[in-house]
């Protein structure tokens, strides 16, 4: 899976939170960046503690934040938490 860190120039750098194989799909979890997700939709991530719907860090925060800490989610999430 990758994590995000805000960069120098107010955007995000993508990088990987363990190691990638060849051929291994990379998975990016849109609560770590999205507040509010309008339209709310299935996950399929497969993972065994998988929160089923994504609708936005501010109705998942507190298990975004266990999963990646506050050095990998958008520094203007934890504003709002």
């Amino acid at each position: 899976s990758l994590g995000l860190k805000l960069n120098d120039d107010g955007a995000y750098d993508y990088f990987a939170l363990k190691d990638i194989s060849a051929g291994e799909e990379v998975l990016w979890d849109y609560e770590s960046s999205e507040y509010e997700i309008s339209t709310k939709f299935p996950c399929t991530c497969g993972a065994a503690k998988c929160r089923g719907i994504l609708q936005g860090f501010r109705h998942h925060g507190q298990a975004v934040l266990e999963l990646y800490g506050e050095e990998h989610v958008s520094p203007f999430l934890l504003e709002n938490n």
